[in-house]
């Protein structure tokens, strides 16, 4: 299970178990608080065909470029 947010300036991830013993994945993005109102910046969430991996990503549609670190590139599995 994902819970995507924002609106808090910042990037960060946090995995808390669920009411059910789930793992919930917690993954925050927002980049307005950074030049030019963000320079563009989005993330992007890829869906790997294994069926158990999600693949997290940080591109900017002006700069053409990537965040890179661990708090805007990551991988994380999930339960079938």
């Amino acid at each position: 299970m994902f819970l995507f947010c924002g609106h808090v300036h910042a990037a960060a991830r946090l995995e808390s178990k669920g009411d059910a013993g789930n793992v919930v994945h917690q993954v925050l993005a927002d980049y307005q608080g950074e030049p030019n109102g963000g320079d563009g910046y989005l993330r992007l969430v890829e869906f790997l065909p294994d069926g158990k991996t999600v693949q997290f990503k940080t591109y900017s549609t002006t700069r053409n470029s990537y965040k890179t670190g661990p708090k805007h590139q990551f991988a994380l599995s999930i339960a079938p």
